[in-house]
């Protein structure tokens, strides 16, 4: 089961999973043939990487390389000795 699990989320961080598939109609409501082939015409459209997925794998596969970083200027203590923003 995790493997799956992790084929669906390296998919999903790749993209190009088939969305929608139907064929290309004309105005008439005729489905549209290859001229060559004879094979009918199909529009897909196909998902998009997801790169906020894939920074997240690499964060929690590799922490040292990928994790999170707090810059300095966050670190630093405010006037007032309490923490800036995180």
């Amino acid at each position: 089961m995790k493997e799956r699990a992790m084929d669906t989320v390296q998919r999903a961080m790749l993209g190009g999973s088939t969305l929608v598939e139907e064929p290309v109609l004309d105005r008439h409501g005729k489905v549209q043939c290859h001229p060559g082939t004879g094979e009918p015409l199909m529009r897909r459209r196909f998902t998009k990487p997801d790169g906020r997925l894939a920074l997240e794998y690499l964060a929690r596969m590799d922490p040292a390389r990928f994790g999170r970083r707090v810059s300095p200027q966050d670190e630093s203590p405010t006037a007032d000795g309490a923490q800036g923003d995180l």
